[in-house]
């Protein structure tokens, strides 16, 4: 399946089409769990309105590159060879491109979550989605729905799932897990980390928008983030009912329902 470039085979360089090649190669390879240009613009067109979103200035060749530099980093490589090679499933894993702003009537937008819950939130309940939060105005969300953390423009792959290794485990014991699974999947557990609340929304978003798989079903994804009072995020349960942002828990508070997302 190609993508929507409209490049005709002259315009594109030499350079240009390796790394066009390299995407539809990784688009082709991760289906739905791939989430790059044309799924981004899937989850930014409205039905609500007439005035469109639009992902700023979809430069073709920065995100193409940067997804070639991502995967030529020497432990991201052997991750890719780990899935080629059938070791490690592609089916467990996302590979999600992030932007940092969208346009609305020719104003550049943040992407805060407060933003998502302006312009997008109302669409998906005229596509019947569901909400995009289960309570925006909570006590915890607060805290966090003004916050920008997509800083710049970035691929990054996570896992679909909690990893069940840290289910119904302290902080620490997760972030052991997740540097045991990090090292077992071929990845320099040192250049992984959890995503932040934003980026769980997001993801959360384009998949739902674009592919219509729905994350974390029942699940809540812990972040390093805290709160005012330094307890922990955890961002998930994502039915119908929307997303549920609460924190509140100390790093010893343990769950069957609260686990860790590795992304790298």
């Amino acid at each position: 399946m190609g993508i929507a470039c409209n490049f005709s085979p002259r315009e594109i360089d030499r350079e240009l089409g390796k790394y066009v090649k390299h995407y539809e190669k990784l688009r082709t390879l991760f289906g739905k769990n791939f989430c790059g240009i044309d799924e981004v613009r899937q989850a930014f067109t409205l039905q609500s309105e007439r005035a469109p979103l639009r992902v700023p200035n979809f430069v073709y060749k920065p995100i193409f590159k940067a997804l070639w530099d991502k995967c030529h980093e020497p432990d991201v490589a052997i991750f890719l060879s780990r899935i080629e090679e059938g070791t490690v499933n592609v089916k467990d894993w996302l590979l999600m491109l992030r932007t940092p702003s969208f346009r609305h009537q020719k104003k550049d937008i943040s992407v805060t979550m407060r933003a998502l819950q302006d312009y997008i939130a109302p669409d998906m309940l005229t596509r019947n989605q569901g909400k995009l939060f289960y309570n925006p105005n909570g006590y915890y969300t607060r805290d966090v729905i003004d916050t920008s953390d997509i800083q710049v423009l970035h691929w990054q792959f996570v896992t679909k799932k909690c990893l069940k290794g840290t289910l119904k485990k302290a902080h620490a014991k997760q972030t052991t897990a997740l540097n045991a699974y990090a090292k077992k999947v071929g990845f320099d557990p040192t250049l992984t980390r959890r995503r932040k609340p934003l980026e769980v929304v997001w993801d959360f978003m384009i998949l739902l928008r674009s592919h219509g798989i729905r994350i974390l079903l029942g699940k809540s994804d812990q972040t390093d983030a805290r709160a005012w009072d330094n307890s922990l995020f955890h961002v998930g349960i994502g039915d119908e009912e929307g997303l549920d942002i609460d924190a509140g828990l100390d790093d010893e508070f343990v769950a069957d329902h609260i686990g860790a997302v590795l992304s790298r």
